[in-house]
């Protein structure tokens, strides 16, 4: 090779030389400018999403003034009209001062004639005082009989209440009772006729002695309770004579026995006798 095919050789491999250099650096440079212009975009659009956020709080709060502006115009116009109403109850009660003035004129012409009636008024007061305390004890006393009446009032409810419950006991056993005082009736009509002694001597009875506690004549024949009871060894079917002294009233069969007292139906009853609350009722005569 000559020596001018060996400066040209030399001359190019030192041109690709310097066009490879240059190639790295524009290589590297270009690599720099994106990662620079990826970095300042994602810069940009943060700001951005600050100013989009700002923004919507510059609206909200812009909105939340206008709300205040219009309150505050409301309350004006409230103020406004609570001021021209302060101004018209103003001259009213200037109207009205002028005509207390005048009344007081007139009062004070009639204070001589007032100071006159002074002690007619004393005097009536007085009376009056007297009859508000006499009405006072009046009202009192009737409070008191009215406490009292009260009372006997509850006593009653409850005397009732238990009589209630007594003849719900017996007309819980009514329904067959009529065959049953006809078959009953029957019967002891035989056993009479053929024997010639009563029931109450047929079944030899022990001998119980009570009083009549109350009496209701609402459900015919009529029902009685006797202060004889399970403790006493009363049953069912027990009859009790009824009566008053040496006078004798009746007869009763018991249908219903609790533990101290006991409901009987009346079988019979002596003609213009009446049963009463404290008869006495036994057994045996």
């Amino acid at each position: 090779m000559s020596s001018l095919g060996k400066i040209l050789a030399f001359v190019n491999v030192i041109l690709a030389g310097l066009f490879l250099g240059w190639a790295v650096r524009a290589l590297n440079e270009n690599s720099d400018w994106k990662v620079k212009h990826d970095s300042v975009k994602t810069q940009l659009e943060g700001e951005r999403d600050g100013l989009k956020k700002d923004l919507a709080a510059s609206n909200a709060q812009k909105a939340q003034l206008e709300t205040e502006k219009n309150t505050l115009r409301t309350e004006k116009e409230g103020l406004d009209a609570e001021l021209r109403r302060t101004k018209d109850e103003l001259t009213e009660k200037s109207q009205n001062l002028a005509k207390w003035s005048a009344d007081l004129n007139q009062l004070s012409a009639t204070h001589n004639a007032v100071v006159a009636d002074k002690e007619k008024l004393q005097a009536e007061k007085d009376k009056a005082v007297t009859a508000k305390n006499e009405a006072e004890a009046a009202k009192m006393a009737a409070e008191a009989k009215q406490m009292d009446a009260e009372k006997r009032l509850g006593d009653a409810q409850t005397d009732i209440s238990q009589k209630e419950a007594m003849i719900a006991d017996l007309e819980k056993g009514m329904t067959g009772l009529g065959k049953e005082k006809k078959k009953v009736e029957t019967d002891l009509a035989a056993l009479q006729a053929y024997t010639g002694a009563t029931l109450e001597q047929v079944m030899s009875l022990p001998k119980i002695d009570g009083k009549v506690l109350a009496v209701s004549m609402d459900v015919k024949p009529g029902l009685i309770s006797i202060n004889k009871g399970k403790a006493d060894d009363v049953k069912r079917g027990f009859t009790f004579q009824l009566y008053e002294g040496n006078k004798f009233k009746g007869t009763a069969r018991v249908e219903f026995v609790h533990d101290t007292m006991c409901s009987a139906i009346l079988l019979n009853v002596v003609e213009g006798a009446v049963i009463r609350q404290g008869d006495n009722a036994s057994t045996q005569l």
